[in-house]
Parts: structure tokens; sequence; C-alpha cells
């Protein structure tokens, strides 16, 4: 019987403005562990952090129609798809809390989030805020449960 680590094969990370600088360190640490993973930025404004990297996605509420719906191609990619696991460090709030909630994956985690949240499978919380000691928990728990 395989544990959900080992089926994990496509990742999704969701961060908001703020965290846009841990990008690189999650997609290092996802890398080492062999597993692909890919970033969204929920955000208000396009920044255009990353230049043209296809692992990392940048949306904001010019993607979604007037009721929330993907509208851009790169959004209604990410909406249709299902990953294996999402993750976040970052809660959103108003209109980005309802597109984020709108993802869809098999597992969903909270890593050190400020409040428990409905939305999640598991609310992870740790002492501490490195990107890998915390990718490394979250493996540590998903290997934990049978699938």
């Amino acid at each position: 019987m395989k544990n959900r680590w080992e089926s994990i094969e496509e990742v999704l990370i969701v961060l908001n403005d703020e965290s846009s600088s841990k990008i690189n360190d999650f997609l290092t640490t996802f890398k080492t562990l062999e597993k692909n993973a890919k970033v969204l930025i929920l955000s208000k404004y396009k920044n255009e952090r990353m230049g043209q990297k296809s692992s990392v996605i940048e949306l904001t509420k010019k993607d979604f129609n007037l009721f929330g719906k993907p509208k851009s191609e790169q959004a209604k990619n990410i909406y249709s798809k299902q990953f294996d696991l999402l993750l976040t460090t970052d809660l959103f709030e108003g209109k980005l809390k309802k597109r984020f909630q709108k993802l869809k994956a098999k597992t969903k985690i909270g890593l050190n989030l400020k409040e428990p949240n409905d939305f999640f499978d598991i609310n992870m919380q740790t002492t501490s805020n490195s990107i890998a000691h915390l990718i490394n928990f979250t493996k540590e728990i998903t290997e934990k449960i049978k699938t």
C-alpha cells in the first residue's frame, strides 16, 4: 500500500504578493525531493517577478471574469487541473480567498497559518519557517497517510 507522499506527482504552491520571495526556495526544495512543483501567485496587481519561468504562474483579477470564473488561458489551465498536493503558507481574504478555494487538489495543506482553516485537509504548525523544514515536515506527515 502506497503512502500519500509516494503518490504525489504534481504539487501546487499558492502564495500571495508578500510571500513571493519564497518562490525559489519552494521550487528548489521540491526539485531535490524529485517532485514536480508549480507556484501560483494570487495577487492584486501583476508584477512579473519571475519573468517567463514556466513553473511560476501569476494571476490577478484581470485573469477572471466579472463572475470570478477564469478567463485567461493560464487561469483556465490551472483551475481545470487537479493537483496531488496543494500547499500554502498564506491566508487569503475577499475575492482572492474565493479564487484560492476554487483550486482542486487531492490533499490540501496549510503550513504555519495564523489561524486554522476548514478548507485544508491538514493544518500543520511547526516552530521553523524555513521552507526546507516546512516541506520536509510535510513529507514526514504525508508519508504516514496510507492511500
